[in-house]
């Protein structure tokens, strides 16, 4: 059962880089139905070192020897740095061996195979699965989006029902556990055995020497002393634009302060001063309380940023779109690598543009509202959620089982993605190591209703640049509660 006590999502981090293994690798397989066997001991060079034990919590159990564990991975999209469920062929990645490791180690304890259904329509397939009572599986991936109308219908099991799943474990992303819950139940949750979510997160790149040829303040600095604020990041990028032809028309041969896209900036900027569409009362209901004056000051600073030509290189606005021609298809990793821009947002995984150049770049976590802010906030591109069917036959043994795989990746697929992708190829320096710390640690979960538009109106009104965010807002006041009310009845039910 859930407990109080909560452990960071970095102090989690820092556990497992702190349990690396030297990993012999194994190469991804995507497709259909893959297993995994437990490897032999010729072939298993990379026995468990530590003195960490995985299943310590979970004891011995005998009962599900000879079974297997399947799982239907919606999660098939090849930018992820790996969004393989399981892995078998050994070809040194040392992140695929690490897949292979998890799913091995419990195949030794507990005598369960690892199988998995890759299918891109995953919420369509477990919605008619569970409708009609022929599940083929035990634990969906499945979208945030898309999973709170199904937890409506109850077609998914509460974690909190789960007898002998401990939430309070690191290997639980203590943050979607905190933020997910609505009414007291929690129908959908990640952790540890999902490295895609880190891949999504929304974060801020810069160029390092670009930086400091304007003379500008170190952003590491000014995380680390709560001063990295909107109106910073704002006044880096003026001092960054550079009109070469004075002619008040940007072009690809100007300089940018920040390169991004509409939607990325939306959702990181909003999400990194703490607006937040729906929240929750002490009761654990969502509500709708928003703060009108923040989101009046934070919308028109989000305008000026987007609708500056001079201050973001959109390149998927129709004006840029000309200049953009003959530069491939990774337009602003290009404008960050040359120097053209001095900030770039998206998310994480498509940092490893940045690797085969030799720019010298770091990462800071998205800017708060003002220095009163108490936190960083880090949000993530849909996020798959890990859904328990609510007519699984055996709750008890899913939720053993799930708990033992996410518990296993602990130390091994978390370190080798931490170790090897973030460490090992995205940054540059120790700093951006501490950065990207405090960006996993500040993961925050937009709650996502699909009949509550004031995310989509907030966004719609930004992008056409008007003034009239809050009036949008105010006219749709009266509806969202009405359908947040029904949402929280379901819930409970």
């Amino acid at each position: 059962m859930r407990k109080n006590h909560l452990m960071s999502a970095f102090a989690a981090f820092v556990l497992a880089a702190a349990l690396l293994l030297s990993f012999v690798g194994c190469a991804d397989k995507n497709g259909g139905d893959q297993t995994v066997t437990t490897p032999s001991a010729a072939t298993d060079t990379a026995d468990v070192t530590t003195s960490f034990d995985p299943f310590a919590h979970l004891g011995d159990n005998d009962s599900y020897r000879g079974s297997e564990f399947c799982i239907l991975n919606g999660c098939v999209a090849s930018w992820f740095t790996r969004n393989s469920v399981v892995s078998d062929e050994l070809d040194g990645d040392p992140i695929s061996y690490a897949i292979t490791r998890r799913a091995a180690r419990v195949a030794e304890k507990y005598g369960v195979t690892l199988t998995v259904i890759s299918d891109p329509n995953s919420k369509n397939s477990a919605d008619k699965a569970i409708s009609t009572d022929s599940l083929y599986f035990d634990v969906a991936m499945i979208t945030l989006m898309n999973v709170y109308p199904m937890a409506q219908r109850h077609l998914f099991y509460d974690y909190n029902a789960l007898d002998g799943v401990d939430l309070s474990n690191p290997w639980w992303d203590h943050n979607a556990v905190n933020d997910l819950s609505v009414c007291g139940k929690l129908y959908f949750c990640t952790g540890s055995f999902d490295i895609t979510r880190f891949d999504s997160i929304r974060c801020l790149a810069f160029n390092k020497d670009m930086l400091n040829s304007l003379s500008l303040e170190s952003p590491y600095d000014l995380v680390d002393s709560g001063k990295w604020t909107i109106d910073k990041f704002i006044e880096f990028g003026e001092t960054a634009k550079i009109d070469y032809g004075a002619d008040s028309k940007y072009t690809d041969e100007d300089t940018y302060g920040f390169g991004s896209y509409n939607d990325v900036i939306n959702d990181m900027l909003l999400s990194g001063c703490g607006i937040k569409y729906i929240t929750k009362n002490a009761d654990d209901e969502l509500i709708f309380d928003m703060n009108y004056d923040k989101l009046t000051v934070v919308s028109d600073k989000i305008r000026k940023i987007m609708h500056d030509p001079g201050f973001t290189f959109d390149s998927k606005s129709d004006a840029m779109k000309p200049y953009c021609r003959g530069m491939g298809t990774r337009v602003l990793e290009q404008l960050l690598v040359e120097g053209r821009t001095l900030f770039y947002s998206e998310c994480l995984a498509n940092t490893r543009y940045f690797r085969e150049s030799s720019i010298n770049y770091g990462i800071v976590p998205p800017p708060k509202y003002d220095e009163a802010q108490e936190r960083y906030y880090s949000v993530m591109i849909n996020p798959f959620m890990y859904c328990i069917p609510s007519n699984i036959a055996d709750p008890e043994r899913t939720g053993f089982l799930l708990d033992a795989y996410m518990a296993s990746s602990h130390d091994t697929v978390v370190p080798a993605y931490y170790d090897i992708t973030l460490v090992g190829k995205i940054a540059r320096d120790p700093e951006t190591v501490k950065m990207l710390g405090i960006v996993f640690d500040s993961l925050s979960y937009n709650i996502h209703i699909s009949n509550v538009t004031v995310r989509s109106t907030i966004q719609s009104e930004i992008n056409r640049n008007s003034s009239g965010v809050v009036s949008a807002i105010k006219r749709i006041a009266g509806v969202v509660p009405k359908s947040l009310a029904k949402v929280n009845e379901d819930m409970k039910g």
